[in-house]
């Protein structure tokens, strides 16, 4: 995609005005495709070749110079923060609680931005390549190898500790493979983040369906699952809501669809932030418990804050790059953390600096290794298709 340029205007005494400065080239590491970017003026734009991170696009090395404003890698910072007030809250339940602070922002409120971030992630994806089957590739790759990597290790831990594998468990580990442990089945033990991803790539599945609504459609929709998070919160039908069946799916889909909508509008709508007060009504529903926690709002408003004015933060390219390597942590960190907090129940004060170093190992052997895979494996077809959209663009000239 291509920014829009405008004619320049010449002084009344003929002299030609002097051109701007070209804007700062991004270059991925281990690819060919080179995006250049106003940054100021938009979110940064990310080469469509190879899968995305969770909730970013396909990680970019800042170039080295002067300093400069990169949306992505502030919200990879925020990533990795959220990441931390999930695992805090965890550590808590477990009875190794190792920061009350950051604990008081709130597990249930870091899922919220969590959802809000991967929304807007996706809808620039899809806006950016709206192909859904190469959509689908990229969230495989992206999710799926750390994802399941994260359950063995799980699996073996409890067995570690003592839990034997029957056929239940079998049945469990199935549905976490499927992404149905939100419907029917269980969640595998030491595995409890995982009941966010069982609801993320279903609504992962219907964006190529989202993609293609109008303004009205996305507002309407996020109306209709804050009604039923009204109703299921007033009428109590389960406890936790956000865990059971379907109903996780309704109530998460106003927050993940408001991060997408805000995106999708943002350019034409002025008015377009309103659509993230969707995720605080989600917190201002439950009462502000140890799950909720007591800044739970703080922390949504933050959100916000980084999702409307973060390509406008400046920082040296150290900064950036180092924000971007956290941001690619936070998912491993997120997904296997409650292994390491099982494991030092007699050291608590290890269990949080192992659970980090098992995100580094799974991130470094697995994460970005399956990455370059994917990029040599499917660079070849990406080409080939974009030699085909471009041959019935030149095509449609002579119809």
């Amino acid at each position: 995609m291509r920014a829009p340029t405008t004619e320049p205007v010449r002084p009344e005494n003929g002299e030609q005005p002097p051109l701007p400065d070209p804007p700062p080239i991004a270059e991925s590491p281990g690819m060919d495709t080179i995006t250049a970017a106003p940054i100021a003026d938009s979110a940064p734009i990310a080469p469509l070749i190879g899968p995305e991170l969770v909730s970013e696009p396909e990680t970019l090395s800042l170039p080295k110079g002067k300093p400069s404003a990169d949306q992505w890698a502030v919200l990879g910072g925020l990533r990795f923060f959220l990441a931390m007030v999930v695992m805090s809250r965890h550590a808590t339940i477990v009875g190794k609680p190792f920061c009350p602070f950051i604990e008081q922002f709130g597990g249930y409120a870091a899922v919220i931005c969590f959802m809000v971030i991967s929304g807007y992630s996706m809808a620039h994806s899809l806006t950016q390549d709206s192909n859904a089957a190469r959509f689908y590739v990229r969230r495989f790759w992206r999710i799926y190898p750390v994802y399941v990597t994260s359950l063995a290790l799980a699996v073996a831990a409890n067995v570690l500790d003592g839990f034997p594998i029957h056929v239940n468990d079998c049945i469990n580990m199935f549905g976490e493979l499927t992404f149905l442990q939100n419907i029917q089945t269980e969640l595998v033990r030491l595995f409890w983040p995982s009941w966010s991803l069982g609801i993320e790539v279903w609504l992962y599945a219907m964006a190529p369906l989202f993609i293609a609504l109008r303004h009205r459609a996305y507002i309407a929709i996020i109306a209709i699952s804050l009604v039923v998070s009204l109703a299921h919160y007033f009428l109590k039908l389960s406890e936790p809501a956000y865990v059971n069946g379907f109903w996780g799916i309704g109530l998460m889909t106003a927050p993940w669809l408001s991060g997408f909508a805000y995106y999708r509008m943002r350019s034409t709508c002025k008015t377009a932030p309103i659509v993230l007060l969707a995720g605080a009504a989600m917190l201002a529903f439950r009462d502000f418990d140890a799950t909720v926690g007591r800044h739970s709002m703080m922390l949504y408003i933050i959100c916000c804050v980084v999702l409307i004015l973060g390509h406008k933060i400046v920082f040296s390219a150290s900064i950036g790059n180092f924000l971007r390597f956290i941001g690619d942590l936070s998912y491993p960190l997120y997904i296997s953390h409650g292994i390491m907090l099982s494991q030092f129940v007699h050291a608590p004060g290890m269990a949080v600096p192992s659970a980090v170093a098992v995100a580094v190992v799974i991130l470094l052997a697995i994460d970005y290794p399956l990455r370059k895979f994917s990029r040599r494996k499917f660079k070849s077809v990406y080409k080939l298709s974009e030699v085909g959209i471009g041959f019935r663009r030149k095509c449609s000239h002579f119809a």
